[in-house]
């Protein structure tokens, strides 16, 4: 029998929480991109996928690699073997070395790249950038046999119901008393066939947001101990989370921009960068971006904000920035997502433990500024 704690379903449905693909922007590629065996005993994370990080995949046996950068960007009407796009599927196939994808969605995530980013780089009262989703929050009651009502509430805000700010396992209780007849085709747990039954019981009522109500409905169901589960769910008017691309936040102290561009390059592991602005002014207030910012840059002078880290901006928008006074700082496109990796491995094996997590050792960005 296999164990579920080990099934590519698992998994996947575990990087489905952590990086929800309702987050990802449109026209983004996430997901499994070649298929992968029902179970896995050790899964590779990667920045993304060349045909090298598929031989260390085999090598090192990893059923599954999680990548951050999709392989199949575009609609492929044939695969040839003729780029790399189409060596790698071909070389994860044969392989049977399934590839999944995690990209914009994880970009956007709580606890994805740029939380992570922000994070390195000190800033505080960290909030989305530009928000591109606005969560919906949702209210489940479910009506529980009063000694049961513990176990049922466990499941649901273990599966994210219940989060108010920073608590957890939030809800509330209201005593009443249920009635029901069972069939004769039923198998109650407890009461009488073609009888009708009271039950007291307890109405549980937990928040859910949008993205984990399915989650949480199924943890519900299972925990609980009757046949048929009376519950009901209420779309509420209450603002939930704000997601998006990018994050702005404050420093605990106003700084030297030269002081702070030393800093990026030690948290970030760079020996180089590339910057816009020059003298002695201090910064506090900062805007950062993963990867690709050039597109955040209306954001990130709508916001009046000191200073932009990233991983990579064009030419022209360099321009922008520094004549609207915007202190940049390009670090370099990988450096500032591959922090991410090792977050997300922990996460991971948090959720999976009896799953094996490693990192690619494979170097896919040898570009340098020299």
């Amino acid at each position: 029998m296999i164990d579920l704690a080990t099934t590519s379903v698992k998994i996947i449905e575990t990087m489905r929480q952590l990086a929800p693909p309702h987050l990802a922007l449109e026209g983004d590629n996430i997901g499994l991109q070649t298929p992968c065996a029902s179970r896995i005993d050790r899964v590779m994370l990667a920045l993304e996928v060349d045909t090298r990080v598929v031989r260390e995949a085999k090598r090192r046996g990893a059923g599954l690699i999680i990548a951050h950068h999709p392989v199949i960007y575009r609609k492929l009407e044939r695969i040839t073997d003729t780029d790399i796009s189409e060596r790698v599927l071909v070389a994860a196939i044969r392989n049977e070395i399934g590839i999944f994808v995690a990209h914009t969605n994880l970009d956007c995530a709580p606890g994805g790249v740029n939380d992570v980013l922000a994070q390195r780089l000190e800033l505080r009262n960290v909030r989305p950038l530009r928000v591109s989703h606005k969560e919906k929050t949702h209210k489940v009651a479910v009506f529980t046999p009063e000694a049961h009502v513990d176990k049922v509430r466990a499941a649901m805000c273990d599966a994210g119901a219940g989060r108010i700010g920073e608590y957890s396992y939030c809800s509330f209780e209201t005593p009443g008393t249920g009635t029901f007849i069972p069939s004769k085709d039923a198998a109650p747990f407890s009461g009488t066939a073609g009888v009708l039954n009271k039950e007291r019981e307890l109405r549980l009522e937990v928040l859910v947001p949008e993205g984990l109500l399915t989650n949480v409905l199924a943890a519900m169901k299972i925990a609980h101990p009757y046949e048929e589960v009376a519950y009901d769910v209420y779309e509420l008017s209450n603002p939930g989370r704000s997601f998006g691309m990018g994050r702005v936040g404050e420093l605990p102290e106003a700084v030297l921009f030269k002081d702070y561009v030393d800093l990026v390059k030690r948290r970030l592991g760079v020996k180089r960068v590339r910057v816009v602005g020059r003298g002695q002014a201090k910064i506090k207030r900062v805007a950062v971006c993963g990867g690709g910012g050039g597109d955040v840059i209306t954001s990130v002078l709508a916001e009046k904000v000191d200073a932009f880290v990233t991983g990579e901006v064009n030419y022209h928008k360099m321009l922008v920035a520094d004549a609207s006074g915007l202190y940049v700082v390009e670090a370099g496109h990988g450096a500032t997502e591959r922090i991410v990796m090792p977050v997300l491995a922990e996460n991971l094996h948090r959720k999976i433990a009896d799953v094996d997590i490693i990192l690619s050792r494979v170097k896919t960005d040898r570009s340098d500024w020299v």
